[in-house]
């Protein structure tokens, strides 16, 4: 080795656009993988503890000896023993961008990340860092804020809680690789024969993964009020770019088919759930290290179990003709009193 290769890592919330919180943004561990111009592994470098230690601006320097040359850096952070087994094992970098990743290696205090940076590195510059910026491969879903807009008598209602439908949960290390794996499809637990009694959250059915759920426990929103939720969820890309959908929910079918990824609200409205599907379709659909936030406001009556909770709540204008009646003959009183 003639040279020395300094990579400075910036943290995972550089590259998100929302705030990430703590447990998003944490490195807990990181192996620094360098391939020379062909593509070749040179060194793999795990940091140490010390190395893992953001300053206070949140960047992580690492230095260690390397061949001069065309290099690229490649960043795995958080990798479950799995992810990192399949990686170590990888001799090109075709090799290790191919590796797969789920939303099973995601954790709600762990996320896998990457990110590379590419330098020709010499003796003279070796001093000058090479930039890496960690993102994660999966993308947030956030409810944000909900409002109870429904008609007064309906009074104060209650969130149970809400879940994701036609989650996609594969991946690569790159992040090219199509959307072929999905669960809660159709908003339920089971993978082929959906049906709406199977539905997540009814009669003990839970999601098939904890991060596409989160329980509301029964919150109270007033009437005419709102409360902000500011629950998050996450999933893979369902993105047209690589082999996604935007098409609308389809219902309960015995043969899935792809479609948006749909986030599913349900409340309880006079002792009596209805459920909210709200698809997620702004092109090109959910994209890797991305956030979305889902406001909603309720003004009618959602669908029921017995409707089928993942039918779209279809709207349409009602016309009303208004006029005031003539008087009706009644009858006529002469009186002598």
């Amino acid at each position: 080795m003639d040279s020395s290769l300094t990579v400075q890592l910036s943290g995972g919330e550089v590259a998100t656009k929302g705030d990430a919180t703590t447990e998003e943004k944490a490195v807990t561990s990181l192996v620094l993988y360098v391939f020379d111009g062909n593509g070749m592994l040179d060194v793999a470098h795990e940091c140490t503890s010390a190395e893992l230690a953001p300053d206070t601006y949140g960047v992580r320097s690492v230095t260690f000896p390397v061949k001069t040359g065309n290099k690229t850096v490649f960043a795995l952070a958080n990798a479950p023993s799995a992810v990192r087994t399949a990686a170590d094992a990888c001799a090109q970098l075709s090799d290790l961008q191919a590796v797969s990743v789920s939303l099973d290696d995601n954790t709600a205090t762990s996320f896998v990340m990457t990110g590379s940076g590419t330098k020709t590195l010499t003796s003279a510059n070796s001093s000058e860092p090479v930039s890496v910026i960690l993102s994660r491969p999966v993308a947030k879903i956030r409810l944000g804020r909900l409002t109870n807009s429904l008609p007064g008598p309906y009074g104060n209602i209650t969130i149970k809680h809400v879940f994701l439908c036609n989650v996609v949960t594969n991946q690569n290390l790159a992040g090219t690789a199509n959307a072929s794996t999905w669960i809660n499809k159709s908003g339920t637990d089971h993978s082929q024969g959906s049906d709406k009694y199977y539905t997540i959250g009814y009669s003990g059915h839970a999601a098939q993964n904890a991060l596409t759920f989160q329980d509301l426990n029964n919150h109270t929103v007033n009437s005419s009020s709102y409360y902000d939720f500011n629950k998050v969820m996450y999933a893979m890309p369902n993105d047209v770019n690589l082999g996604g959908s935007l098409a609308d929910p389809n219902g309960y079918n015995a043969t899935f088919t792809p479609t948006a990824t749909t986030m599913m609200v349900v409340a309880t409205i006079l002792g009596q759930d209805y459920y909210y599907p709200v698809a997620l379709k702004t092109s090109p659909g959910i994209s890797r290290n991305s956030e979305y936030t889902v406001n909603l406001t309720l003004v009618g009556l959602g669908n029921t179990i017995a409707e089928g909770p993942f039918n779209k709540i279809e709207k349409a204008n009602i016309q009303a003709s208004i006029t005031v009646s003539n008087w009706t003959d009644g009858a006529t009183y002469t009186e002598s009193l």
